[in-house]
Parts: C-alpha cells; structure tokens; sequence
C-alpha cells in the first residue's frame, strides 16, 4: 500500500521536466481471511512501480541529478534491491515470470526512451533504440515469457508493438 502526495504527470511520465517525489509511506502487509498485519512501513521518495512478483514490488525512484533508477522491494525483508541503476532515466519496468525485466530507457537530456531486456537467464541486455524522436514505453512482458508488448508513442500518434524474447535477433526483428 502507498500513501503519499500524487504524483504529478511529469513524474509518472518520466519527463525531462519532472523533479523527485515527496517521500511517501509504503506499507507492506501480510494478509490472511480474517485480518491483516502490517510488517514494514517504509518512507521514501519512490513512485510505486507496475509490477509485481514473488520476491518483491517494483519501484522507481527519480533521483536530484534527473536520472531515474528501478529496484524491487523485497515482500519479507523491505530492503529494495536496485535492479537497474546506471546514470540513466529508467522507467516504466515490468517483471516477466522467467526473471526478465522489460523498461524503457533515456539519456537525462533526451525525450525519447529505447526499450530494452535484461534476460532472466543470464542471457545478456537487449536494446531497441528510440528513432525518429519515437519512445518505446510501458513494455509487457507475457505470461508465457516469450512475447513482449510494448507502446510506441511520437508524432501525436501511439502504435502497440509486440516482439519475441525467444533470442536476441527475434528481438530486435519483431
């Protein structure tokens, strides 16, 4: 549960004009039919991420020097283990349920985002780059672990895309 100021769209959009967040209260309960407990409370400058899975939540959290880094807060412990942290604005990140993590990805200065993947097999960091001032965002990774969904937005319009994951050329192939 998160309890906090909302955010401004300039957050939750991840622009270049977007500053960091007022901290927030971030609960983590345990849940059973006839009650719940709450077992951390955390406060912190996150926005809550769009994902979720066994091990933890997703959060993303913009940082004063206008990069933005993704980490997942673990359900037992809430410790928050950075998955992607590089310099980066680095945003909009889904879990698959093989362990890959889809995002999008900007330099600080820039408008546009490149999709990218990091194999939850350890098979290494995919990229597709923006072009033509076109942003790859909101990424979905399918149940099946082997489609990914993703948003193309530039030019007034937004086209759904989709990909494979099955290797690196598919990929980038479509």
């Amino acid at each position: 549960v998160c309890s906090s100021d909302l955010p401004r769209w300039r957050e939750i959009l991840a622009r270049t004009d977007a500053i960091p967040p007022s901290p927030g209260t971030f609960r983590i309960l345990r849940i059973d039919q006839d009650a719940f407990e709450v077992i951390h409370e955390l406060q912190e400058r996150w926005l809550l991420g769009r994902s979720a899975d066994d091990r933890g939540f997703l959060v993303e959290e913009p940082l004063d020097d206008g990069s933005r880094r993704i980490g997942r807060v673990d359900w037992r412990t809430g410790e928050v283990a950075w998955l992607v942290d590089e310099g980066f604005v680095d945003a909009f990140a889904w879990l698959g349920p093989d362990g890959s993590l889809a995002w999008s990805r900007r330099e600080i200065e820039a408008t546009a985002f490149d999709l990218m993947v990091r194999r939850g097999d350890g098979g290494g960091t995919w990229t597709i780059p923006a072009a033509w001032e076109r942003s790859w965002i909101d990424p979905v990774i399918a149940p099946d672990g082997r489609t990914l969904f993703v948003l193309r937005r530039g030019d007034g319009t937004v086209e759904l895309a989709w990909t494979r994951l099955s290797d690196e050329r598919r990929f980038r192939d479509g």
